[in-house]
């Protein structure tokens, strides 16, 4: 089975700035690899828009994303929102399309949801109030398709609880009537091209060829759970007991292949 890596949460520079699009395309492709997708993502700017219109003639367009034929690598938009409750971040929007910040959690999740968006709850426990608002509001997890349980930037102790968030979310967990199949997702948040992939998680390959058809198909690999996954961080975190059991649980239960990883790259 073609896997390919995928670091859905990066912001590769601290402050807003136009960025050298073959450095960042070069960049990728050595961080994850032939087919690897990353997310370049707007947080109250444009730096996705301002990359992509500076792409011709080296990647093709798609609206939500850029391809690097000759990388064979993506760039996917991202837009991290804060909401009330937190952060929310979505993936695949419309180039020029921008969330409204600083609303309701539900209301960002219906926006988000309207406008076609891979809807990922990053970091939920660091810095953030999402995920206890998210426990007293369980309802709202139907609109959520992965969860971010490992963050390169954030607290072993965050990291440990959004595990137990997503394990509640499972078949098996105390949300899992609320919710349909949730990803489980290790990001690096980066804010330097040096962090670019030092997060990652493994999918299934796919294959796409326009903007709609990228985010069905990245969508639906999110949501199986992970095949592998790396994080800068791994040597010092460990999983929480009740989320080892639970996904032990499914894998058997479902005959899902799972798998922590290779352990001498998780030291």
């Amino acid at each position: 089975m073609k896997t390919i890596k995928v670091d859905l949460h990066n912001h590769f520079t601290t402050k807003s700035k136009v960025l050298d699009v073959n450095r960042v395309a070069d960049r990728v492709r050595e961080a994850l690899g032939e087919g690897g997708i990353c997310s370049l993502v707007n947080y109250d700017d444009r730096r996705f828009e301002a990359f992509a219109e500076r792409t011709e003639p080296y990647g093709n367009r798609l609206g939500n994303a850029v391809y690097f034929p000759d990388r064979k690598v993506t760039i996917i938009k991202g837009e991290e929102v804060p909401t009330l409750q937190g952060d929310l971040l979505v993936l695949g929007l419309e180039e020029g399309r921008h969330l409204t910040p600083r609303k309701e959690l539900s209301w960002s999740l219906c926006e988000s949801s309207d406008n076609d968006g891979i809807i990922i709850i990053p970091h939920p426990y660091f810095h953030s109030k999402v995920g206890p608002t998210l426990e007293k509001n369980p309802e709202n997890l139907k609109s959520i398709h992965a969860i971010e349980t490992r963050n390169g930037n954030a607290s072993i102790r965050a990291n440990d609880m959004a595990d137990h968030l997503w394990y509640n979310t499972t078949a098996v967990g105390k949300f899992g009537k609320y919710s349909g199949r949730v990803g489980w997702l290790c990001n690096s948040d980066g804010h330097s091209f040096r962090e670019v992939g030092s997060s990652y998680t493994k999918v299934e390959g796919f294959e796409f060829s326009d903007a709609r058809s990228l985010n069905c198909r990245l969508r639906e690999a999110i949501k199986v759970y992970p095949i592998y996954f790396r994080s800068i961080r791994s040597y010092r975190v460990s999983f929480t007991h009740s989320a080892i059991i639970g996904t032990s649980i499914l894998a058997s239960k479902f005959r899902i292949p799972w798998s922590r990883g290779d352990k001498e790259a998780l030291r």
